[in-house]
């Protein structure tokens, strides 16, 4: 370096600074292509996943339907057969195809909980943005200013952030996979929450936070219609959940 001219020696430096610039660049590019690589790979698995779910409820589905037409059948059979012997093999034939029958309504049961589950923590943390004390700080012209940090404001842009990327976009993937949303409404849905913005005035969020919400609970309805999902009995008057004394929002409210 020291035996070329000014003029080379400025020359040198700049291409070594530009090969330098050429690598961070390409390292950038690599780190962006792993991260989209890995939310696709997250997003293809929780598909996948939703998928087996809706192949295990048709398959639950025609076992109890299988179950339901032997037990006809062998209550004809019980009706007419007046050996003694032959009616006890019968009514246990029964017993038996009424047992399976209870299992698959129950594995039914535990598949629909966990898809009625996944649009309930989304309605959940939905309802918890909306009744956020920050929200009516920090959207608007208040968005404009400076968020500081712990305050109610900033609690809301994180709860938003987090419905966004964390809650929102898994559910999406996971109920297209189950068939609850075809493309086109898993579309509609994604757009409608990823437009939500601190940016809109307080009336314009609110509106389109009750829209999301309209079309989250229409789509629950037909998930539990497709699960065949019955509601769990819920506590008599005067009884105290296990759980409801202990409960803490996702931000430990």
């Amino acid at each position: 370096m020291a035996a070329l001219g000014p003029i080379d020696y400025f020359n040198v430096q700049d291409k070594m600074a530009g090969r330098e610039i050429d690598r961070g660049r390409l390292a950038e590019t690599i780190r962006s292509n792993q991260a989209g690589e890995a939310l696709t790979a997250r997003g293809q698995d929780i598909q996948i996943r939703g998928q087996n779910i809706s192949a295990q409820n048709a398959a639950l589905s025609r076992e109890i339907q299988r179950a339901e037409l032997q037990e006809k059948a062998l209550d004809r059979q019980i009706a007419r057969e007046s050996n003694q012997l032959k009616l006890e093999e019968l009514k246990q034939k029964q017993a038996d195809v009424r047992q399976k029958a209870d299992i698959a309504r129950a594995d039914r049961q535990a598949a629909a909980q966990g898809a009625v589950d996944t649009f309930s923590t989304a309605l959940d943390s939905l309802n918890e943005i909306e009744q956020s004390p920050g929200l009516s700080k920090a959207v608007g012209i208040r968005s404009a200013f400076p968020t500081v940090p712990g305050s109610d404001a900033a609690n809301f842009e994180a709860r938003l952030d987090t419905f966004k990327a964390q809650t929102f976009l898994p559910m999406v993937q996971s109920l297209k996979g189950m068939g609850a949303l075809s493309d086109a409404e898993g579309k509609k849905l994604s757009d409608a929450v990823g437009a939500l913005s601190p940016k809109m005035s307080e009336k314009a969020f609110r509106d389109s936070i009750g829209k999301i919400r309209n079309q989250l609970e229409s789509k629950l309805s037909t998930v539990k219609k497709q699960f065949d999902y019955q509601e769990p009995v819920q506590n008599m008057p005067g009884q105290q959940s296990t759980t409801g004394s202990n409960f803490s929002s996702l931000w430990g409210d």
